[in-house]
């Protein structure tokens, strides 16, 4: 029945809780007061295949087995098979239903798991009202106390609060009876793209509150002009559960975030006068027994709240009547919102939002996630310059909106409202209600959080009268934030992508697209009149081996007034941790679980693993969103310019130094001294730079903090800025001249040129070097490859498979890339300069038997200091643009572990994700430049080489160099290793080096929709270029 969202539930209301004290309050968390009990633990469970197979019999002779709460049951059951007919694991989907049924039906079989525990109430809790929480359950609900019904609810992802004060007695125990079938008509409304789960995922709370109690409280803060005061409104629900009206007062108390009284006397009013008519909730008619009470004071020179300085006020505030008292507390801040002159303020000022879309997701118990979890989440985000979250797409855990009001990050808060397959119920009457509801919870639970900058009003559920309604609501009953809905622009059939951008101004103040081409939004705010700002709510899709063109995203945004950055999709890969049979852990996605229909790891899209650990892309984002920048006003006279980007806090926290290197090797460091930079102004500093004469040098700036903070130990990296020498770099070192003293050995088969040491060796018969150094550095020769195993931007579909035509790993497939193969033309040794030998060999490629696909003529020349170059040729046939990668791939034999190049590190980097990576020396060992990416794909790149090393542990091995800069990977694995892969334990490393030398390699691309740049792409018919190998003694 959609048109009953719940039954028997308490109004939606703020996250505050009783204490017994005035002086107690200040703890403000649940699990500090006495008068609230935990119910978390281990429970009994039962599990049924469909919701009518619950009855009293079937519970009394069916098998209990412990369940740990919060916990979703299909994690907990995860490593057993589902054996009957309802499904009973994880099921993953973007967009679809999990099942096959027309709104509101659900399947017949239905998996439905039954809870139940002990629930005793504390003998001092007589004559007081008794009220049973749940912090959210998936999907259905249903409360049964010694069999009697309590209520029901379907909005799994905000409380559901129950009255049971006149179920219970003082100091008696009941047993507490929990039905949840997996689905229900609200399963239409929660079609987001994440993991299907079922069960009490957050926290169940028992509290007690006096007859006459305050039922709800919120906070309003105006800020006068130039923000030196605010008006502080607090509005106290009040509600008696005994006739008559209660006499008392309510008192209240701030604290500034050092702990001082804001007032010198407590806010007082006594009951029951200055009651206001007008009622907290608008669409909660407050019975007889309720009234509003409103408490106001001015702050003189308030501590704002931002996400810079997140400072955080504390209230008190008690009730205390002839029927009892209770004392509350939470937090505060004092902020300012606006939508103005096509930019979101936050006090006043234009924050570019650096965000990130962030699920509820723990890889062991789903969506009960840890506060130490969350901890760490809050943590890296601030580590990695994060500004912004968006609760995708349900109203997060009540714990992360706290640490978001501490940590300091802006908080797009959004309603759990996703009918992503069934866009129609946007005007369909029957779930009304249940949008209405759902935009309430969210709006009433976290209505007090200064961390909340805008309310969404849900995500990807077309646009009608229902949003229409619950727009209506929210400007109403909040008109202090911004609204947003990203439907409201969003082009329906096949329209126009920007033909509705200027649309939905009753449902948004805001712009927010989807994945839109750097181009759509730039040219939008440059032609559209249009009085909102543009914040993309999801973009740069983060699936695997991603986050291409971050760094031109970002340029648009600094650019561009009416540009003011995004949320990037997402913030965490969702893999679900398994063993193999061996026991190793691993992250599994859509499809492991047997689960149909599914769109496999379409669901491991995030900028970290899901233990938190950082993908290499999230480097480049922390680069991007850096606070301060460093250019050059005059480099060559040391002349420089510290930008400080931050909005309202100087740099007097961060230490700032200078390093000047040459390859890799340190001339000068310095230290900026103190860093007197107001907010969004700029200083100059002249530096005692003694630039080389000549040669590659690059002079390094570097910011960290000067003490701990909550988020980062000191000396964390907060920004850098690498800028290059003024003066010309010599460029490439001359290789030595062809030798002219080479002795020439023809087999049958082989044909080997040596000179004292060098020796190299051919396979006459394949055209392919065969050996080179003496012992044989080489397993396999260098051939060419244009192959990479795919990024899921690559094959981006739905599905496993990388066929998809539309995406770049389909028109690969189709002209046959990954499969070419090789026939020799021609193999020939000719006569050079100064007598000596040139090995010209020609071969044709084609993965489609045309054998004009791929024409390549590698010309090998050994020279006087025993190194060898190979010059290569490549003509393409005129419909093979676009390559993966162009370059030569050889295998090494295991010795060559040790690494060490001169180009940009030390993560992997890409044409377009190389923003973050400075040039510099580095060193390491090739099994770890692997990257364990959820699937396996193209990983470990490193571009703008100067050269590099595989070296033995005595120093014997093999130095490339080239013509240019070119790119490299250097793994245990081979391409076609990682293509077949579709998991890590798939992988079993080669004893041998496999290394790519590339020209260069397509760009990673931006994921849905936004391909990779054409600039980043190679596009060419006709390459030229030369690699040239050194034997290491």
């Amino acid at each position: 029945m959609p048109e009953l969202p719940s039954l028997r539930k308490l109004p939606p209301r703020a996250t505050f809780w009783p204490f017994p004290s005035a002086e107690t309050a200040p703890a403000r968390l649940p699990e500090h007061s006495p008068l609230v009990r935990c119910l978390n633990g281990t429970w009994d469970f039962q599990l049924f295949d469909r919701p009518g197979d619950v009855t009293f019999e079937a519970l009394a002779s069916g098998s209990w087995r412990p369940l740990a709460v919060p916990g979703n049951w299909t994690m907990q059951l995860r490593r057993e098979k589902s054996t009957g007919p309802a499904f009973t694991m994880p099921h993953y989907t973007s967009s679809r239903m999990p099942f096959t049924a027309l709104f509101p039906h659900v399947p017949e079989y239905t998996a439905t798991g039954v809870y139940r525990t002990a629930l005793k109430v504390p003998a001092e809790w007589s004559g007081r009202r008794v009220i049973l929480h749940f912090a959210g359950c998936e999907s259905l609900l249903y409360v049964y106390l010694d069999g009697k019904f309590v209520g029901m609810n379907k909005d799994s992802r905000t409380p559901a609060e129950y009255d049971i004060t006149k179920l219970v007695r003082a100091g008696e125990s009941y047993q507490l009876t929990c039905v949840n079938p997996r689905f229900s008509d609200a399963s239409y409304l929660e079609d987001q793209d994440h993991w299907r789960q079922a069960g009490i995922h957050r926290d169940v709370y028992l509290y007690s509150t006096p007859q006459t109690y305050f039922e709800d409280i919120g906070v309003q803060v105006e800020l006068n002009n130039d923000f030196s005061s605010a008006l502080l409104t607090l509005k106290a629900l009040v509600r008696t559960n005994e006739p008559g009206q209660a006499s008392g007062k309510i008192s209240g108390q701030l604290y500034d975030p050092a702990g001082v009284p804001a007032f010198a006397e407590p806010l007082a009013l006594t009951l029951p006068t200055s009651t206001d008519t007008t009622p907290l909730k608008t669409l909660y008619n407050p019975p007889a027994d309720t009234g509003t009470y409103l408490l106001k004071a001015t702050v003189q020179q308030p501590r704002l709240w931002n996400a810079e300085a997140p400072h955080l006020y504390t209230l008190v505030l008690s009730l205390e009547t002839d029927r009892g008292e209770m004392h509350t507390s939470f937090r505060l801040g004092f902020r300012q919102v606006e939508v103005k002159d096509r930019q979101l303020l936050v006090n006043g000022q234009p924050v570019m939002i650096h965000g990130m879309n962030r699920h509820d997701h723990n890889d062991e118990t789903g969506k009960a996630v840890t506060r130490e979890l969350m901890e760490l989440d809050a943590q890296t985000m601030k580590q990695h310059n994060v500004n912004a979250v968006r609760t995708s797409h349900y109203p997060n855990d009540p714990y992360w909106l706290d640490l978001c009001d501490e940590y300091g990050f802006y908080v797009y808060d959004e309603a759990n409202i996703e009918n992503h397959e069934w866009f129609g119920l946007a005007d369909d009457k029957r779930v009304t209600a249940a949008y209405l509801e759902r935009v309430r919870n969210m709006v009433e639970r976290d209505k007090n959080h200064p961390c909340i900058v805008v309310w969404s009003l849900g995500n990807e559920s077309g646009h009608g009268l229902n949003h229409e309604t619950t727009a209506a609501w929210v400007r109403q009953a909040d008109p202090s934030r911004a609204l947003f809905y990203e439907g409201g622009v969003r082009n329906y059939f096949n329209a126009p992508r920007t033909s509705r951008w200027d649309q939905g101004h009753r449902v948004t103040d805001i712009i927010g697209p989807m994945y839109p081409p750097i181009a759509d939004v730039v040219n939008f705010v440059t032609t559209v009149d249009d009085p909102r700002p543009l914040i993309i709510c999801e973009y740069a899709h983060a699936m695997g081996n991603s986050s291409g063109s971050l760094a031109d995203y970002y340029a648009a945004f600094e650019k561009y007034p009416g540009l003011q950055g995004g949320f990037i999709w997402e913030w965490l890969d969702h893999g679900i941790r398994m063993e193999t049979p061996e026991g190793a852990p691993y992250w599994v996605y859509g499809g492991d679980f047997g689960d149909e229909p599914n769109d496999g790891n379409f669901v491991a899209d995030g900028m970290v693993w899901p233990d938190r650990t950082p993908h290499p892309g999230l480097n480049e984002f922390k680069f991007l969103a850096r606070q301060v920048r460093v250019t050059a006003l005059d480099a060559t006279k040391g002349v420089f310019q510290v930008e400080n980007r931050r909005y309202f806090t100087g740099l007097d926290d961060l230490r700032g130094e200078w390093t000047l290197k040459v390859a890799g090797e340190v001339l000068q460091t310095g230290d900026l001294g103190e860093l007197e930079v107001p907010p969004q102004d700029k200083i100059e500093v002249s530096l005692p730079i003694k630039w080389p004469e000549r040669g590659e040098a690059f002079l390094e700036f570097s910011f960290t903090t000067r003490e701990s903070t909550s988020w980062a130990e000191a000396g964390h990296l907060v920004a850098w800025d690498q800028l290059e020498s003024p003066v010309a770099p010599a460029g490439q070192v001359s290789p030595s001249l062809p030798a002219h003293n080479v002795e020439l050995f023809e087999g049958a088969s082989l044909v080997t040129l040596r000179l004292r040491e060098a020796q190299l060796t051919f396979d006459v018969g394949q055209g392919e070097l065969v050996e080179f150094g003496s012992p044989n550095l080489l397993v396999n020769g260098p051939v060419l490859n244009l192959w990479r195993a795919p990024t899921d931007n690559d094959r981006l579909q739905l599905s496993r498979s990388f066929g998809n035509p539309h995406r770049a790993a389909g028109l690969w497939q189709t002209l046959g890339i990954p499969n070419l193969a090789r026939r020799l033309e021609s193999f020939e040794i000719e006569k050079g300069p100064e007598d000596s030998l040139i090995v010209k060999i020609r071969h044709v490629l084609s993965g489609r038997d045309r054998w004009n696909d791929v024409r390549h003529t590698h010309t090998y020349t050994l020279l006087e200091d025993g190194a060898v170059t190979i010059q290569n040729m490549v003509r393409l046939a005129p419909d093979f643009g676009d390559l993966p990668r162009l370059g030569l791939n050889l295998k090494l034999k295991p010795d060559f572990e040790n690494l060490t190049w001169y180009g940009r590190g030390p993560w992997e980097n890409y044409s377009d994700r190389k923003a973050s990576s400075r040039v510099d020396v580095y060193q390491g060992r090739v099994r770890d430049q692997y990257v364990p990416y959820i699937m396996p794909q193209e990983n470990g790149h490193k571009t703008d080489i100067r050269w590099l090393r595989l070296e033995d542990e005595t120093g014997r091995g093999l130095e490339v160099t080239a013509d240019g800069l070119f790119e490299f990977n250097a793994l245990h694995f081979t391409d076609e290793d990682l293509t077949a892969a579709q998991h890590t334990p798939d992988l079993t490393p080669r004893a041998e080096i496999v290394l790519n030398l590339d020209w260069g390699m397509r760009g990673l691309g931006t994921g849905l929709i936004v391909d990779t740049l054409p600039e980043y792409q190679l596009n060419d018919l006709d390459y030229n270029f030369t690699f040239t190998l050194r034997l290491l003694k």
